[in-house]
């Protein structure tokens, strides 16, 4: 598994982790044990990473300008400014937790939690701030 390119990847920073349940323990595991090396030595995307700490939004402008975020969470962001419902909206963050309650199929469980939960619930939106409140090795989404 270690010489596989999708361990390398994440090994030398260059992509996040996305884990859905159909990926065995032993192996997500050796993959977060990668993922924690990688964020540790600050390489690749955790140099400037912004997943936990928060981005700035702006309207569908600053999509091209956010730093490294989960890309889970910057197509949700790139939807809300297409979606027909909310695009008008979408210059805020104000209606983008609802805008996620929509997609109430997506599931997730917080690992560490053993929690089962919507996408929505491990978002937070904060003013013209938003995060995720878990590691994205932390998250194993429902296929």
């Amino acid at each position: 598994m270690k010489t596989s390119l999708n361990y390398q990847l994440i090994e030398n920073g260059n992509v996040y982790p996305l884990y859905y349940d159909t990926l065995f323990f032993d192996l997500r595991q050796e993959f977060t044990d990668a993922v924690l090396a990688a964020r540790e030595a600050r390489k690749g995307i955790w140099k400037n990473d912004v997943t936990t700490e928060g981005a700035t939004w702006d309207g569908a402008n600053s999509l091209g300008a956010i730093p490294p975020l989960f890309p889970k969470l910057w197509r949700r962001l790139q939807g809300y400014t297409q979606d027909r419902d909310y695009r008008e909206d979408s210059e805020t963050l104000d209606r983008f937790i609802e805008y996620l309650q929509t997609k109430r199929s997506e599931r997730v469980l917080v690992s560490d939690r053993g929690r089962f939960t919507g996408f929505d619930n491990v978002v937070e939106v904060d003013g013209d701030t938003i995060k995720l409140l878990y590691r994205p090795e932390e998250l194993i989404f429902m296929s």
